[in-house]
């Protein structure tokens, strides 16, 4: 990808990956108890060093979009907007975890634990479709430069998507019914994943964004 030839996405994901590694490596080193949430390096935790710069990430992101719509004059960027507000949104407020609960109900599922991770899962695909119609109509209309952006930025986007949903709804899926035996390393692996994939994305962003200017 010609991306990677871009020297200010190799320097912010560089330091991004940095910060990401550097909070991994202390999360391994200082071992946490499983049910403690007084744990600021355990990445798996939401209230930790490695869920706020997450947060960090994401505002980053927004700044970004602003930015490149600023820059290139161009309003349909700003429909971008919506998928770091949404998952600014879920991690602070669970939102697909209580539409599952309600889309439970609602269907009258009596499956337990199974259904009920189930139709969270179906919640934030949901939810996912809701965010992705407004930029989908965006793209259609946009240039060719616009188009390059969107194609480029949603490989990123899916390969972060992959990692905090996907295998994440997988690792609750199996231990719910103890088919995998998981251990802390996986657990690690899966939010060290997310960490990292979330870098790519808003390290692109950074990049496309001071284009026009530096």
């Amino acid at each position: 990808m010609d991306i990677l030839r871009n020297r200010t996405y190799l320097i912010s994901i560089l330091l991004l990956l940095s910060i990401d590694i550097v909070l991994i490596v202390l999360n391994v080193r200082h071992p946490h108890e499983t049910h403690s949430e007084n744990t600021p390096y355990d990445i798996t935790k939401e209230y930790s060093y490695g869920g706020y710069f997450q947060y960090c990430k994401q505002l980053i992101t927004v700044a970004a979009i602003l930015t490149l719509s600023w820059s290139r004059k161009e309003k349909k960027y700003l429909t971008w907007l919506l998928i770091p507000a949404f998952l600014l949104l879920e991690d602070i407020f669970h939102i697909h975890h209580y539409l599952g609960h309600f889309f439970y109900n609602v269907f009258g599922m009596t499956s337990g634990q199974q259904g009920l991770t189930l139709m969270k899962a179906f919640a934030a695909v949901f939810l996912s479709f809701i965010v992705f119609v407004p930029c989908h109509e965006a793209y259609k209309r946009g240039d060719i430069v616009f188009k390059n952006h969107c194609l480029k930025a949603l490989v990123l986007l899916l390969l972060f998507l992959f990692c905090d949903i996907v295998l994440n709804q997988a690792y609750q899926w199996a231990a719910v019914n103890n088919k995998l035996n998981y251990d802390n390393v996986v657990d690690i692996l899966i939010h060290g994943g997310s960490m990292i994939t979330a870098s790519l994305l808003t390290g692109y962003m950074i990049s496309i964004a001071l284009k026009k200017i530096v």
